[in-house]
């Protein structure tokens, strides 16, 4: 289709955003919290692409209009303790260089963030620190119990918010925790219908439905395939339908696979993707125990196996000993790939 595709995946403004009204409303308790100097600890929390750190853009957008200082640290596997505090004075305004210029190294995240509130610039009425993909890191329970121990000895004297996101919810006491669960069928839509409000092209509800069931409500991946399916339609095509969806799939999955699939699938160990290919051929999920029986190993070393793999988001609890894959079309890949 020509023109710009209005399905963007990277990038987004977050002003775009849809759905998460009362997430959106919550955080705004939050920001009051945060500058009336109460203790201010929030987690998101949702399974990988569901939003999290689109989110939280969200979030930075509506505390600096109440001009709170928003700093990011988006952490990485292996990040060492100097790196994550390079990161937080990396995100740092020029207004507070001199803080920092001619000081002993810093030790610790809390000794940078005493400094930043000890010297607080009259532009700025509060402090939010905003800690991203926590999961991913090898001391996350480390991180988040200095940063809370520290939020907790502040005792009301300086207004200092900490947001986290995760793959699970956060638990600690004080901790307001915001899940977040898939698309539903009429935040799809709305999706949808907001994209393509200025273009003659529209998208059938039976297409939308289709694509929902097969991402499995995830936000990233229904994105991601209403991106593609854009961007392969016919100048004169009026309508996206379920018989355009099923046609492009298989491109689509091996789209996902370049854009994201293969890297998850590519750090997972061969010990865990036998317990996922056994998932991916039962899309609607499978208890632990019939996965042991199925793969012929202890039932101990399954659930430890399964562990790991809701560790790396890439499968769900469905219910209580229950697991399925992240999304149907993974699990296609999966399949494909371990044929």
């Amino acid at each position: 289709m020509e023109g710009t595709n209005p399905f963007v995946i990277w990038g987004e403004n977050p002003l775009t955003i849809v759905s998460r009204k009362e997430e959106i409303r919550t955080f705004e308790s939050f920001c009051k919290k945060v500058l009336s100097r109460q203790l201010a600890i929030m987690a998101v929390s949702g399974s990988i692409g569901s939003g999290k750190s689109f989110l939280m853009s969200r979030f930075i957008h509506d505390a600096q209009k109440q001009g709170i200082l928003c700093l990011t640290i988006s952490l990485s596997t292996h990040d060492s303790q100097d790196s994550i505090i390079k990161k937080l004075l990396l995100d740092l305004p020029p207004r507070y260089e001199d803080i920092f210029s001619h000081t002993a190294k810093l030790t610790s995240l809390s000794e940078g963030i005493s400094r930043i509130l000890a010297n607080l610039h009259k532009e700025d009425f509060g402090v939010i620190i905003f800690v991203d993909n926590l999961n991913t890191h090898s001391r996350a329970n480390s991180i988040v119990d200095e940063l809370i121990q520290f939020e907790r000895k502040l005792n009301s004297h300086h207004p200092l918010g900490l947001v986290f996101s995760s793959l699970k919810p956060l638990e600690e006491e004080d901790c307001i925790n915001l899940t977040l669960a898939g698309f539903s069928n009429s935040e799809a839509s709305e999706l949808v219908e907001t994209a393509l409000k200025k273009s003659t092209l529209k998208m059938g509800h039976e297409c939308v439905s289709a694509i929902l069931e097969d991402a499995n409500s995830n936000p990233r991946v229904f994105k991601s395939i209403c991106w593609f399916l854009y961007d392969h339609m016919r100048p004169n095509d009026k309508i996206i339908t379920k018989g355009h969806y099923l046609a492009y799939q298989s491109s689509i999955i091996t789209f996902l696979a370049r854009d994201w699939f293969a890297r998850l699938y590519d750090e997972i160990p061969a010990s865990e993707r036998t317990i996922l290919l056994s998932l991916a051929r039962s899309p609607g999920g499978k208890p632990v125990s019939e996965i042991s029986r199925e793969l012929g190993r202890p039932l101990g070393q399954t659930t430890s196996l399964i562990d790991r793999l809701c560790t790396r988001g890439v499968i769900l609890r469905v219910s209580r000993g229950k697991y399925s894959i992240f999304c149907n079309l993974f699990g296609r890949y999966v399949i494909k790939m371990l044929k």
